[in-house]
């Protein structure tokens, strides 16, 4: 993990206790959704880019992370959102709040509409009386998923777009928003 940041506090990806994370590419329009392990398994084994990033009107820095290439993340799904209401007057000056709800929203949204991709435990109930009620396999979900604005995130074939996922490990609050 990253060490050389005394201005910055560890807080990221390799503390959070999620299992998926979606990072909201807001130019592309995109749902990049992925394990939280998964993304994790590549820090470990792949020699990243390591790089700074700020928040509008901040002095500085005001996180630290990798810089992931979409194609790293081979079971990622990606989801179109190009038509969302959400993303209307979504600009990157606003603060990191209104970036952070306004991805919820999306996700919120990909959740009730039945778009959303989850990684789950299930197995087969072999019990008779079970399956003579329409009952052959049970799902086990209960999921904790992080969402992340990741401006920028999308194929670089899109301009304005990274070709990147921004996986922060360490962070700077100068305006105390959450």
């Amino acid at each position: 993990m990253i060490t050389d940041c005394p201005d910055l506090v560890e807080y990221g990806i390799h503390l959070e206790k999620s299992d998926i994370r979606v990072h909201i590419g807001v130019i592309a329009r995109r749902a990049f959704i992925f394990r939280t392990a998964d993304a994790i398994a590549v820090i470990r084994s792949e020699k990243l880019e390591e790089r700074d990033a700020s928040q509008p009107g901040a002095n500085g820095r005001t996180a630290r992370g990798y810089i992931m290439p979409l194609g790293l993340l081979h079971r990622m799904k990606s989801i179109g959102v190009s038509t969302w209401p959400q993303f209307d007057g979504w600009t990157d000056t606003l603060s990191t709040t209104e970036k952070g709800n306004r991805a919820v929203d999306v996700v919120k949204g990909l959740l009730k509409r039945g778009c959303f991709p989850l990684w789950i435990d299930c197995d087969e109930d072999d019990r008779e009386n079970i399956q003579i009620s329409g009952t052959d396999i049970l799902i086990f979900a209960r999921k904790r998923i992080q969402v992340k604005c990741d401006y920028r995130a999308g194929l670089r074939s899109i301009p304005g777009c990274t070709g990147n996922l921004f996986l922060q490990t360490h962070e700077r609050n100068p305006f105390k928003r959450h």
